[in-house]
């Protein structure tokens, strides 16, 4: 997805990339296509609704890199897509936990680390939060979020984008242009 081609094209350009998820397999997969074309890289299985595991995730950053430049918070979780009205509440709080909670204790982890020299973040959304939808499904995936653009996310963490700050950057392949 967006994360794993995210983390390749950080280490393309010389990043040192920590990658993060709660597959396991997931992450050994990215870890490898990242060393396969000579990059660095670091795994950490860990899940983004666990405050505990973030920590530890961090820290073992901490530990090896002694530092931390660049967050790009992209977990998401589509959850069930139901009408509702048929919507129970521990799904839509599982994805709101995901999507919302986990974007705000992946960044609450690493602002000690990313403090100490200064540091990017990127936090993907998805236009879907923006949307009307005629058919039914997309109620709590539309109320948090889903992912963006590799080459974005890179581009926005390097010094080029340094004024770019706050900014909301659409990327729906023109359909907002379409809808008015």
């Amino acid at each position: 997805g967006i994360g794993r081609a995210t983390a390749v094209e950080l280490a393309r350009r010389g990043a040192r990339v920590g990658v993060l998820s709660r597959v396991a397999g997931s992450v050994a997969e990215t870890v490898a296509a990242i060393e396969a074309e000579g990059g660095v890289a670091m795994p950490l299985v860990a899940d983004v609704t666990r405050e505990a595991e973030l920590g530890r995730a961090v820290g073992a950053l901490d530990g090896a890199w002694g530092r931390l430049d660049l967050v790009v918070a992209n977990a998401g979780a589509n959850g069930v897509w139901a009408a509702l009205d048929a919507l129970t509440v521990a799904e839509w709080e599982q994805t709101l936990r995901t999507n919302l909670t986990g974007t705000f204790l992946t960044l609450r982890a690493a602002l000690p680390l990313l403090r100490r020299r200064g540091g990017a973040v990127v936090v993907t959304s998805s236009v879907n939060g923006t949307r009307n939808f005629s058919n039914t499904g997309a109620t709590a995936y539309a109320t948090s979020k889903a992912a963006q653009v590799a080459r974005l996310i890179s581009f926005l963490l390097t010094a080029d984008a340094d004024h770019i700050t706050g900014s909301e950057l659409w990327i729906d392949g023109g359909e907002s242009l379409l809808i008015g």
